[in-house]
């Protein structure tokens, strides 16, 4: 393991290496890119300004000079074409027809202004009429080494393949005068071809751009630097292309030469940080050091260890809080058991009364349960149109040993009269926040649409949209004054019972589901904003129902389903809310199923509420086999009759499947004092229909006579939430509570 020193010596050095280098590399890059730029533009300057030497004459004597090269060019197959690598070159015309076209005086002509374009960058300017040698003068060259013109040929359609019309070094001759006739100093002559693939610039100058090559470029005769410039006929089409090579060696050197500069700053930079860290590691580990061997002599428990007090720096505050810690430890030490017990009593004392703030936030809670619970009603009594309801809530907690839950959904059912006409009202509600804010607000709402519902029972009512206008803007108007604080979504419906006509109105809730013919679908409308929401307005649908279609409503909790967890432990929660159409086939609309369904997919991660609406349903609910009336009629009339024995041996010759045979099986062994059939009887009951008040009832009844109170109790609350309105749940639950509180105290 490094020392501090050495870390501290390492770190300044990387520090600075890294900073000096990121630094240098870009200065290099924009020197670099700047000398490239300024020189290949003023290269395709000089391009631009030679090619205005080519008169017209000049341009029409390049192309007879091509076609009567091709005229007079040996075969070219695609294999030759092939052979040709990329900056290689092969002659195309025999000796003789390429010494007839060199002796013309076009070609001459044009020899000549290749050589002017490259004597234009010598210091000496020559005489005026003057006809330019291809030797060049050692102690004056030229900047640009090479001037010459290619054409395309026919036989190559990409134009990989170019052909030389004139180079400036037409000639094989010691240009330098050293005596050797070195590879540059070949001749590039007439109808040689020359593979371009390497040089797509090039290829770009025949669409009439003048081009420059990317970068420097480098072979065994230097450093390189080429411009192509189009040549355009009269019409302004391009058919040749003039390219010029000029030596960058002063250029580039001048970069190798920063670039060695830089390198030695970077070495510099690193050797001054290493010495800097050095001398600042050495100042600042000498009291880490001593630090450092007072902490091991406090490890050998001598608590008598003291650190001098040298600076008012950091240093100095970090040995007055190390010298005080080991006078309080030196002081724990003797004191301990001391120190123990009166701690001990402060931790009850906190633990009690985190306690009563428990017990307080419960009682809160349990008070908004039964403020809320009367308001869940299912008061339609319709024979036309059924309706139940399952509600859960999330936040469940104890109060004084009973079990209860708490959160913002909220369902509630009517009947309603219009001009005559008979309508089942059905409102199914969502408010925002946590468990307490959303119950209060699901309070709120359940009070008003309650107030509603009983005002409007009073009143004589003619027009069923518009009093689904009005009540829903009275419910905006108040959520309004809560200015964003609360916000409510919800679903809300009134179907005419005579001919199953449905008018509702959507305010951002999820979207109600109609089963029809065991297929589920969405009931597609305008879903307006979220109730408190912004500007508002209500706009009513509507829809046609069938006998024997089932509505599904649900708070947005029916969707948000935690499926489990990603690699990379995020929640993986449901976002497809099509996924609801299948878990209310998979449950045959029936609320148990649908339930069951949902629970096997995840964990709900809100509250949940689901409504069902059924229209012309069979008598049955879903999942029995729908025995005759008249079986029914007699086993009611044979328990009123007290005749139990009979009534069961009437019982078991329905099918398994039937609910009336459980429930009124688990009647009548409950009348028989037989509670152990009788809860057999009733879960199958309760398995088959879900979560209905008078099973629920019967239940805690049996519960409660052998002896289960806490399970009595639990079910129950829950027929009271189902059924608040029914005197016989609400006497008996009130004595199981009443007892549970006699015992307690």
């Amino acid at each position: 393991m490094f020392s501090y020193q050495t870390r501290m010596i390492v770190s300044i050095s990387l520090l600075a290496a890294g900073i000096s280098t990121v630094s240098s590399y870009i200065f290099y890059q924009t020197i670099q890119r700047h000398v490239w730029s300024q020189t290949a533009a003023r290269l395709k300057d000089i391009g631009r300004a030679g090619q205005f030497l080519l008169t017209v004459e000049d341009r029409r004597a390049i192309r007879e000079l091509d076609q009567l090269s091709e005229g007079m060019s040996e075969p070219r197959p695609p294999s030759m074409l092939k052979s040709i690598r990329p900056g290689e070159n092969i002659q195309s015309l025999s000796d003789e027809n390429r010494q007839r076209l060199e002796a013309r005086p076009d070609y001459r002509r044009l020899i000549q202004i290749m050589r002017q374009i490259k004597n234009s960058t010598r210091h000496r300017i020559p005489e005026p009429g003057s006809e330019i040698a291809q030797r060049i003068d050692p102690g004056d060259p030229p900047l640009l080494r090479y001037a010459y013109i290619l054409v395309p040929v026919p036989e190559s359609r990409n134009r990989t393949i170019l052909k030389f019309i004139v180079d400036g070094d037409d000639q094989r001759l010691d240009t330098n005068s050293d005596g050797i006739i070195e590879a540059d100093e070949e001749a590039t002559q007439i109808g040689m071809l020359y593979n371009v693939s390497a040089q797509p610039q090039m290829l770009k100058a025949f669409q009439g751009e003048a081009t420059a090559s990317t970068e420097y470029y480098r072979d065994e005769w230097g450093v390189w630097l080429s411009a192509y410039i189009p040549i355009k006929d009269e019409d302004g089409n391009t058919f040749a292309v003039m390219g010029i090579d000029l030596s960058a060696e002063s250029e580039f050197s001048l970069i190798n030469r920063t670039q060695r500069i830089l390198v030695a700053v970077i070495l510099v930079s690193i050797f001054v940080a290493g010495l800097l860290g050095l001398i600042i590691s050495r100042v600042l580990s000498r009291p880490l050091l001593e630090l450092t061997r007072a902490v091991e002599k406090v490890q050998k428990r001598d608590f008598s260890v003291r650190l001098k007090l040298k600076s008012g720096d950091e240093f100095g505050h970090l040995a007055a809080a190390f010298n005080s810690m080991v006078s309080e430890i030196e002081s724990y030490t003797l004191h301990m058991e001391d120190i123990v017990i009166r701690k001990t009593g402060e931790l009850r004392t906190t633990l009690q009364k985190v306690k009563d703030l428990k017990n307080q936030q419960d009682s809160d809670y349990y008070l908004t349960t039964m403020l809320a619970n009367p308001l869940i009603k299912n008061g339609n009594t319709s024979e036309t149109v059924h309706t139940d309801f399952l509600i859960e809530y999330k936040k469940k907690f104890k109060y004084q040993k009973l079990d209860a839950e708490l959160g913002g959904d909220l369902c509630v059912t009517g009947n309603l009269d219009f001009d005559g006409e008979k309508y089942t009202f059905f409102f199914n509600g969502d408010t925002s926040g946590g468990a307490l804010k959303g119950a209060g607000g699901s309070l709120i709402m359940g009070a008003l649409v309650n107030s509603i519902l009983v005002r409007a029972t009073g009143h004589s009512l003619t027009d069923p949209l518009g009093w689904i206008v009005s009540t829903m803007e009275e419910l905006h108007r108040v959520f309004k004054e809560f200015r964003g604080e609360v916000h409510a979504s919800c679903v809300l419906g009134l179907i005419h019972e005579r001919s199953g006509t449905l008018h509702f109105v959507n305010a951002g809730h999820p979207k109600t589901v109609l089963y029809r013919k065991g297929k589920a679908e969405f009931i597609h409308g305008v879903e307006d904003q979220r109730i408190g929401h912004g500007s508002w307005k209500a706009t009513p649908e509507k829809f046609q129902l069938e006998t024997g279609d089932v509505l599904i409503a649900g708070s947005d909790g029916r969707d948000s389903i935690l499926l489990g967890k990603q690699r990379n432990d995020e929640m993986l929660i449901n976002r497809n809310p099509d996924q609801f159409l299948t878990v209310v086939e998979r449950g045959r609309a029936d609320l148990h199923g649908i339930r069951e369904v949902l629970y096997s997919l995840g964990e709900p991660t809100d509250d949940v509420s689901i409504m069902r609406i059924a229209f012309r349903e069979s008598v049955h609910p879903a999942g029995s086999a729908g025995p005759g009336d008249n079986q029914v009629e007699e086993v009611e009339k044979l328990v009123e009759m007290e005749e139990y024995e009979t009534a069961l041996s009437l019982l078991a010759r329905m099918e398994d499947e039937n609910f009336f045979k459980h429930y009124y099986s688990g009647l009548c062994y409950s009348r028989t004092g037989n509670q152990a059939r009788a809860l057999e009887s009733l879960q199958e009951a309760r398995n088959l229909v879900g979560e209905r008040a008078s099973v629920l009832y019967l239940l805690g009844q049996v519960y409660a006579e052998t002896g289960r109170r806490f399970a009595a109790i639990e079910v129950l609350q829950k027929a009271s939430f189902l059924q608040p309105e029914d005197d016989r749940i609400k006497a008996l639950l009130d004595r199981l509570q009443n007892e549970s509180t006699d015992r307690n105290s």
